[in-house]
This record gives structure tokens, sequence and C-alpha cells, in this order.
């Protein structure tokens, strides 16, 4: 999305400055980052850019898919800004992983090279988990091993399946 002809480039260096763009070309997230996570202005505004693109990308996908002779049943929307820019509401189930909140500040310090108050910021941007947990169908925990996930959501997909095939077959 941050590339040149995107349609998101441009009006984010008029937004947030031409000092946000790398040399290839591309929005510097490093430089971005610190801009956005700082300021709820900046972070609205950057929103109000990408957002709009984003879910019109989702809709093209989704009429390719439609127009397919043989539409899929489910289709998966990966989206982490899905609950924060109301999108759930096109959704039949969310599906969402949360992660104690001392835990994710320690993986945005390392992921991200960042102190614990820019890690605090990003954090505080992010949707909170009680705010993830009334809002979804399904709820993962960051902090189960992988066996016990897969478990979980094999289970989980079975429920949706089965429901998928009481709703044909009431057709």
């Amino acid at each position: 999305m941050f590339t040149t002809g995107s349609g998101v480039l441009h009006p984010n260096c008029a937004a947030l400055g031409q000092g946000i763009v790398s040399a290839d070309g591309r929005i510097d997230r490093s430089k971005l980052g610190p801009l956005v996570f700082a300021d709820p202005k900046q972070l609205q505004a950057l929103n109000g850019i990408v957002w709009p693109e984003l879910i019109a990308e989702v809709n093209r996908r989704l009429d390719v898919l439609r127009s397919q002779a043989d539409v899929p049943r489910v289709v998966v929307l990966e989206a982490a800004v899905l609950l924060r820019a109301g999108w759930e509401t096109n959704c039949h189930e969310v599906w969402s992983m949360i992660v104690p909140p001392e835990e994710a500040v320690r993986r945005i310090i390392e992921r991200n090279k960042l102190s614990e108050e820019e890690a605090q910021k990003r954090l505080a941007s992010q949707v909170p988990n009680s705010e993830i947990v009334a809002k979804s169908h399904v709820i993962f925990s960051s902090q189960w091993d992988h066996e016990f996930t897969q478990k979980q959501a094999e289970r989980a997909w079975k429920m949706l399946t089965k429901e998928l095939d009481s709703c044909q077959s009431s057709l």
C-alpha cells in the first residue's frame, strides 16, 4: 500500500511530509511510526488515507471471488485494523488473537527496537483486549502453546463449517 502509484503514497506525503519517503520511493515505516504513534491526530490522518484504500482493495478482491464459477464458502480477511476501522460489521465471524499488554510491549520493543515509552504509545493506539473480546466470536491467546492453539482453531473451523452446512441445507 505504501508504494509509488498505490494511491496512498502521495496523500501521505502531503499530510505527513516528504521526510517519510525512503530513497527507493517507499514510505519508510521507521520514520512514519514515530510521527503517527506520538500524535493521535497524525494517526487519524494516516488512517483516513490508508483505510479507504484498504477496504476498496478488499472489496475488489471480493468482487473477483464472487464472479468465479465456484464461489468460495469462506473468505478469510486478515486485517490488523479490522476492529479499529469498524469493518467487523461486514464479517459473519471475527476471530481474534489477544496478547497480555506487558507481553505486547515487550514484543514491540524487541521487534521495532523502541523504548518502553514508544512501545506503550503504540500499544495505546491499538484496540484493547477487552474490546477485542467483546467484538469477537472466537478468541485465541498468544500465550497458548502451538498444539493447543491448533486444536482450538480446528474446533472453531469445524463449528463454522457446521453452521454453514446448516444454513445451506435450509435454503
